[in-house]
């Protein structure tokens, strides 16, 4: 998220470190509408974590920008944006995923209705041969 504000004395500014590491869309997600972090990027410590690999990519590959924040000017902070390329790169894999789920509950839904449609198979199959030994029996005792 943007930070447009100060933060209260002591309070701590999100770091890139914050940002997940599970994947490089997740990674590209996080700054989808912006995200206010602090410019400690050159710090060792920093520069030592994979999210600062993975910062450095994005930004070489056009997939971010990063500027300085102009709302606290006093504060050492910079603005993260995720860029249209990102964004289209981001959207690819999570429609890929979506699909997959989307795939994976209409099989389940297709097995249910196939194992529903063989129990009311049973069902009339068992009520039609009643009712034709009903009426065959009937006919039995008529035919007497």
């Amino acid at each position: 998220m943007l930070i447009l504000k100060k933060l209260p004395q002591g309070s701590i500014y999100p770091q890139i470190t914050q940002a997940p590491i599970t994947n490089y869309p997740d990674f590209l997600n996080f700054f989808r509408g912006g995200h206010t972090i602090d410019d400690n990027l050159g710090a060792r410590n920093i520069q030592d974590t994979v999210q600062y690999t993975m910062f450095n990519t994005a930004i070489a590959s056009g997939h971010l920008t990063k500027l300085k924040n102009m709302a606290i000017p006093d504060e050492f902070l910079a603005d993260i944006f995720l860029t249209e390329s990102g964004s289209e790169l981001g959207q690819t894999v999570f429609d890929r995923k979506f699909c997959e789920i989307a795939v994976a509950e209409a099989r389940k839904s297709m097995a249910m209705f196939r194992q529903r449609d063989t129990e009311a198979k049973r069902e009339m199959e068992g009520t039609l041969n009643s009712v034709l030994l009903r009426k065959s029996t009937m006919m039995w005792i008529t035919s007497i």
